[in-house]
């Protein structure tokens, strides 16, 4: 079972207050406000291991970059 996560309220916050967030807490962090990230939908999934298929198939005749399927933090 998943634990809440208590986030202390501020009326902005950092990248540094994101990355002191639980591994796997549903938030992203845009113009500095913490936004819930609802779960992708079935469809959603459908889709994008469509679209992860086609690039990694794409990227094996091409090398010219690389493709993630995972969550992973940009900034």
């Amino acid at each position: 079972m998943a634990r809440a996560v208590e986030i202390p309220q501020k009326a902005v916050y950092t990248y540094e207050d994101y990355a002191r967030l639980p591994e796997g807490a549903p938030y992203q962090l845009i113009g500095g406000k913490l936004i819930v990230t609802p779960a992708p939908s079935p469809h959603h999934q459908r889709i994008a291991v469509k679209v992860l298929t086609k690039l990694a198939l794409l990227l094996t005749e091409n090398p010219v970059g690389e493709v993630f399927h995972a969550p992973i933090d940009v900034y």
